[in-house]
C-alpha cells in the first residue's frame, strides 16, 4: 500500500522515522562482513527522499542534518565521514542495540575501506549546471564554457584488498589489490585496476570474466584494457608495435570567411573550444570520456582528453594544448612508482604549435613524433608546421577471434578497420560530412538564440 508523501514542512525526526520504516522506508542492505544491521546506500536514500517528500527537496542536506543528529553515521562507524552521493553505505545509528539482529559497525574507517569499494556518482549537469542562454546548444559554441579542468579534484583512485581466489580453488595464497575511480560520471568510462604479487593466471582470468558477466546484469559493459592503451613513445621502453596512428583534422574547411575558426568568440578560449570540438566529433563516433593519471602513480588526473570506444575496441587521445609540457604515463601492472625520466619529449598540443624541443631520449621516437604527429619526415620542419588531430590506438587486449568475428554484416570488413577508415573519411571532410556537422550545430545554437527572443 503506497504511504502517504511527506509534507515540505515535515521535521527532521518525522522524516527520519518514516525514512528508517522497515516496510516503506528506505530499504537495507542484507547482512554481510564488516557491515552493521540497517545498512543503506546513500544513492537509494536519495532517490527515496525526493520520491517521499511532497515538493522539491534537497536530500543531500537532509542526510547530512541526519548525520550531525547522530541519526545516520557511515558503515564504518566513522562520524567525521559526509553524505556522499552514490554507492556509500551507510548505516541507522538510533536503534536497539540489545537486539539479538544488532550488529555493530567495524569501527575502523581504513578497514572498512579495505573491504568495500565506495564510489561517488556525480552528473555533471548538476555540478556543473548549464546557463540557461546554452541550453540546446553543443557545448564548444556556448557562450559560456567552463576553462578549468573537469570534474575530478584531489586524488583520481582509491585502493582495497582484492580477494582473487574467490572460489578457494588454489593450494595457496593468492593476494591481489584494486585501484578504482573514486567518482563514476554518467557517460564517462569507469576504471578498475587489477594488481597482484601472487595469483595464478587462470584463476584471475576467472575472476575478471565473472566480473563481466555478472556486469551485463547490471546493464554495464566489463572490457579489459592494457595498463598503457595509446602506447605513447615517450620513453625508450615504448612499445614499438603499438604506437598510435594519428588521424589529422581538417578544420581549414569550416574557416570560410574567417581568419581563425573561433574568432567569434574571446581568444582565451579558442583552444578549449576546439578541444570540445574534438570531444563532439569523438562522441558522434561511440567514444566515451575516460579520466587517467598525468604519470606512473601519481593519482591525478591527466590534462589530455582520452577516449574509450563504448565496444571497448579502440581508445583517441586528444592532447591538452594548454599544458604541452604535462607527459603522461599509466600505470604498470606491478604499481611501482616507477621515477620520471630526465629525458623526456615534451608534449604535441592539440594544435601542434610547440615544437619537438631538446632532449628526446630516442632518435627512433623523435623520428615517429615527427613523422605521424607532424605528418613531416624531417625534424626541422615541425616548426612551421600546424596539425589539429587526433592519436587512435587498438585494444589489443579483446581476445583475436572476438576481434575477428565482429565482420560488417554481408561483407569481409571488420568493424574495427571500417571504424577507422569512417573516422578519418569523416575528419578529411568527405562528401562534406564534417562541414555539414559544423552547420548542423551552429544551425542548433541559432534556433536555441531565436527561441530566447
Amino acid at each position: 500500500m503506497e504511504t502517504s508523501k511527506l509534507k515540505q514542512t515535515a521535521t527532521l525526526t518525522e522524516i527520519f522515522e518514516a525514512f528508517k520504516n522497515p516496510v516503506h522506508g528506505v530499504g537495507f542492505v542484507g547482512p554481510a562482513q564488516s557491515m552493521p544491521s540497517c545498512t543503506f546506500v546513500a544513492y537509494d536514500a536519495i532517490n527515496w527522499l525526493q520520491s517521499h517528500i511532497d515538493g522539491p527537496c534537497h536530500p543531500l542536506d537532509i542526510l547530512e542534518d541526519m548525520r550531525r543528529a547522530r541519526m545516520i553515521c557511515h558503515a564504518s562507524g566513522e562520524y567525521s565521514k559526509p553524505v556522499v552521493p552514490g554507492f556509500y553505505l551507510y548505516y541507522i545509528l538510533m536503534q536497539d542495540k540489545e537486539s539479538r539482529d544488532y550488529t555493530p559497525p567495524l569501527g575502523d574507517l581504513e578497514a572498512f575501506e579495505n573491504e568495500w569499494m565506495e564510489v561517488e556518482v556525480q552528473h555533471p549537469d548538476l555540478v556543473k549546471p548549464v546557463d540557461p542562454i546554452d541550453v540546446g546548444v553543443p557545448v564548444f559554441l556556448r557562450e559560456t564554457i567552463d576553462l578549468g579542468e573537469d570534474f575530478f579534484d584531489g586524488s583520481l583512485y582509491k585502493q582495497t584488498h582484492l580477494e582473487i581466489d574467490i572460489n578457494n580453488r588454489s593450494d595457496r595464497t593468492e593476494w591481489g589489490h584494486a585501484r578504482y575511480h573514486q567518482k563514476m560520471i554518467p557517460s564517462h568510462a569507469y576504471e578498475i585496476v587489477v594488481q597482484w604479487i601472487t595469483a595464478s593466471g587462470p584463476i584471475v582470468c576467472d575472476l575478471i570474466n565473472g566480473w563481466s558477466r555478472r556486469a551485463q546484469g547490471c546493464g554495464f559493459q566489463l572490457v579489459s584494457i592494457p595498463a598503457d592503451p595509446l602506447a605513447e613513445p615517450f620513453t625508450d621502453k615504448s612499445d614499438p608495435l603499438r604506437g598510435p596512428i594519428f588521424v589529422p583534422l581538417d578544420y581549414d574547411c569550416l574557416k570560410q570567411h574567417r581568419s581563425f575558426l573561433f574568432e567569434e568568440f574571446k581568444k582565451e578560449t579558442w583552444p578549449k573550444r576546439l578541444l570540445l570540438f574534438q570531444e563532439a566529433i569523438v562522441a558522434r563516433f561511440g567514444f566515451m570520456r575516460c579520466a587517467v593519471e598525468t604519470k606512473t602513480g601519481s593519482n591525478q588526473v591527466s590534462l589530455d582528453y582520452q577516449y574509450v570506444h563504448c565496444t571497448g575496441n579502440m581508445f583517441i587521445l586528444v592532447p591538452n594544448p594548454n599544458h604541452e609540457l604535462k607527459s603522461r604515463q599509466r600505470l604498470a601492472s606491478g604499481g611501482s612508482t616507477m621515477k620520471k625520466p630526465t629525458n623526456f619529449i615534451n608534449r604535441y598540443s592539440s594544435s601542434y604549435e610547440s615544437q619537438i624541443q631538446n632532449n628526446i631520449s630516442s632518435a627512433a621516437h623523435e623520428a615517429y613524433i615527427t613523422r605521424h604527429v607532424t605528418g613531416s619526415k624531417n625534424k626541422d620542419e615541425c616548426d612551421f608546421i600546424r596539425r589539429t588531430g587526433f592519436l587512435w590506438s587498438w585494444n589489443h587486449m579483446i581476445p583475436n577471434k572476438k576481434w575477428k568475428s565482429l565482420a560488417i554484416a554481408q561483407t569481409e570488413e571488420l568493424f574495427q578497420l571500417r571504424m577507422l577508415r569512417d573516422f578519418k573519411d569523416f575528419c578529411a571532410n568527405k562528401d562534406q560530412r564534417l562541414a555539414n556537422f559544423w552547420e548542423e550545430c551552429w544551425e542548433a545554437k541559432e534556433k536555441s538564440s531565436m527561441a530566447r527572443t
